[in-house]
């Protein structure tokens, strides 16, 4: 029988790693967004509007890639939350049945686009006119793409080092490559490298740090090692049933956050992707880390769970919540008070968003936060069905709203559609999360 000591002494490491996790989450977005600040400015002065705002397309595009894992990522971070302490077999099962699967799948997914991809036509679906963007629009496509694919079954090394509850370290690898980014794009800019250079230089450090997150974490032992000796039919069915829920819940909020620049070139034109596009960038650093705390709890929720420790739940979301809220007030001031300065300096006068934009930005950053905040312990207690009941509620919201408000009001108005979509789903979510939390109270389990 487990004694209340253990308990205390468990649910103390588990702060401490999430905590840890949270704050090189953080570091690691703020990196980031810096990066894309830098960047953005490099290539907006080198490429020009209508190449620029094709570029902010593309790269929106790549993220959908992940897809191809499945929901993979988010089985390994419940079901490695649950066993990578506890039971380092099936950990070791767990973790090779996702990598070898989500490889070969990623592997055929880049053949295919290297083979039909430069006989797509980008130029039509990015709605680019310009003789230079017209002959550009494939080859960026196919490269960002391609190197994306390839990334996907490398990040699954960063993946499985959270959900061991040690982000700390792969996000701060994560974040070394970043800055090396950075350094690469300046450089290819300066040098006048072409448009496909450049993107392989931008979407290229995942997966390198993927390579070094999956050999730290073996050479350390944080993972467990990789066996082709325990690939099994049978445990590739159960996670793939976990999965394909997490790959609808994946898709549902790709729409929300990665089918806007999609929209607006098509509702409107590639330049009307910048003012989005240079707001969402100023948002964005508030929105990854919203999703970078909330996450680093998620295999601790996981564990607790197992546990049955459902008092630690509720302390963690609390938790999660008072840093939502110190976050969205420090960064909301911040982005008003500087914000379209800030972007007239960073890429000029055309790229500045108006207020109605900025101020909507700002208020879906934190409907998105708390539907992240809420979401999280649900996915870490495994409880799937719900939250794909409000994906749908929210991506029906979103595009009932999104295509007109779109069309009429620009940037404004699908930033308007995303805050009203995103509220929806955390209340929805929030209401499942009360109903579970009552009922294992109800169950009698450690309180």
């Amino acid at each position: 029988m487990t004694s209340m000591h253990d308990h205390a002494d468990s649910r103390l490491l588990r702060e401490r790693r999430a905590t840890r996790s949270a704050a090189a989450g953080v570091a690691f977005q703020a990196v980031y967004v810096i990066g894309q600040f830098v960047v953005m400015a490099l290539l907006y002065r080198e490429l020009g509007a209508e190449r620029f705002g094709m570029w902010l397309t593309i790269f929106s595009l790549t993220a959908w890639v992940a897809l191809s894992k499945f929901g993979l990522q988010y089985a390994v971070y419940t079901a490695l939350g649950q066993t990578a302490l506890t039971d380092r077999e099936e950990a070791q099962r767990v973790l090779s049945n996702a990598a070898v699967f989500v490889a070969l799948v990623c592997f055929f997914i880049a053949a295919l686009m290297t083979a039909v991809g430069p006989w797509f036509p980008w130029p039509a679906m990015l709605n680019v006119s310009g003789e230079q963007a017209v002959r550009e629009a494939s080859t960026v496509s196919v490269v960002a793409l391609v190197i994306a694919a390839f990334s996907m079954p490398m990040l699954m090394g960063g993946h499985a080092m959270q959900a061991c509850q040690r982000g700390d370290i792969s996000q701060t690898l994560a974040m070394l490559m970043q800055v090396v980014m950075i350094a690469g794009v300046a450089f290819g800019v300066w040098n006048d490298w072409p448009l496909a250079a450049l993107a392989a230089v931008i979407v290229g450090p995942p997966l390198i740090a993927g390579l070094l997150q999956w050999g730290f974490g073996l050479r350390a032992r944080i993972l467990p090692a990789l066996s082709l000796r325990v690939v099994r039919v049978a445990t590739l069915r159960r996670l793939l049933a976990a999965g394909i829920l997490f790959l609808a819940l994946d898709l549902a909020m790709l729409v929300l956050l990665q089918s806007a620049p999609l929209l607006l070139v098509q509702l409107q034109s590639p330049e009307a992707v910048v003012p989005y596009g240079a707001a969402y960038r100023l948002v964005g650093l508030l929105i990854a880390a919203f999703m970078m705390v909330s996450y680093a709890y998620w295999p601790a929720y996981s564990e607790a769970e197992q546990r049955n420790d459902t008092a630690w739940v509720r302390k963690g979301l609390l938790r999660t919540f008072l840093k939502t809220l110190g976050l969205w007030l420090a960064g909301a001031a911040v982005t008003l008070a500087i914000g379209r300065p800030f972007i007239r300096w960073w890429l000029g006068e055309a790229a500045m968003p108006d207020w109605p934009t900025l101020i909507a930005a700002v208020v879906f950053a934190l409907m998105y936060g708390l539907h992240v905040m809420v979401a999280t312990p649900l996915s870490g207690m495994g409880r799937l069905r719900p939250q794909i009941i409000t994906a749908a509620g929210v991506i029906a919201l979103y595009l009932l709203c999104g295509l007109p408000f779109g069309m009429w009001y620009g940037p404004a108005g699908l930033f308007t559609a995303q805050a009203i979509a995103a509220a929806l789903g955390a209340v929805m979510n929030g209401l499942f999360l009360i109903r579970v939390l009552r009922s294992r109270q109800q169950e009698g389990v450690l309180v």
